[in-house]
C-alpha cells in the first residue's frame, strides 16, 4: 500500500523493506516467547513480486538494523513504518532511524 502511494503520487522515492523472512529471532524476552515461529512463513519472493511494479523498491533480508548496509546507514529517512513486534527490536529501530530522520519526517509504529 505504501509503495502504491509513492507510485500514484509520482514521488520517485526509494522504498526499502526489511524483514527476516524467517520469523522471529531465537533471542526473545520471556514475555515475548509466544512470538517464536510466528511469521516464519513470510516469503521473500512474494514480497519482491508484490513490489516489482516499483523500480525504486529494495527488499533486504535480515534483522534490522544489523542487516543495513553502509549505503542504508548513510540515508536520510522521510518516513519509517516500524512493525517488528518485539520490544528490543523496536528500540533498535528507533535508535537507528531517529538520528537519520529528515526534518518533518515521520515514524509510525505498529506495536507499542
Amino acid at each position: 500500500m505504501i509503495s502504491e502511494t509513492i507510485l500514484r503520487h509520482d514521488m520517485r522515492s526509494a522504498f526499502h523493506v526489511f524483514d527476516t523472512f524467517d520469523g522471529m529471532p531465537d533471542s526473545l524476552a520471556e514475555d515475548e516467547a509466544g512470538f517464536l515461529n510466528v511469521f516464519a512463513d513470510n516469503s521473500l519472493t512474494d514480497v519482491q513480486r508484490l513490489l516489482s511494479n516499483n523500480p525504486d523498491s529494495f527488499v533486504h533480508q535480515g534483522i534490522f538494523p544489523e542487516c543495513a548496509s553502509e549505503q542504508i546507514r548513510g540515508l536520510t529517512f522521510r518516513f519509517a513504518h516500524i512493525d517488528v513486534d518485539i520490544e528490543r527490536s523496536v528500540l533498535d529501530c528507533c535508535e537507528f532511524v531517529y538520528p537519520r530522520l529528515a526534518p518533518g519526517g515521520v515514524m509510525v509504529f505498529d506495536d507499542y
